[in-house]
């Protein structure tokens, strides 16, 4: 699913709202975690 729709889903108005939120909460952007997820 794209970051779009998944942030959209979630009641953001655009990824970068999301990103942004994912960052702090995670330490991660979800590209990082995305990335981190495909090479275990």
């Amino acid at each position: 699913m794209s970051l779009d729709k998944i942030a959209l889903e979630l009641g953001y108005t655009d990824a970068s709202h999301f990103t942004r939120a994912y960052l702090e909460w995670t330490g991660l952007t979800p590209s990082q975690w995305r990335r981190n997820v495909h090479l275990r």
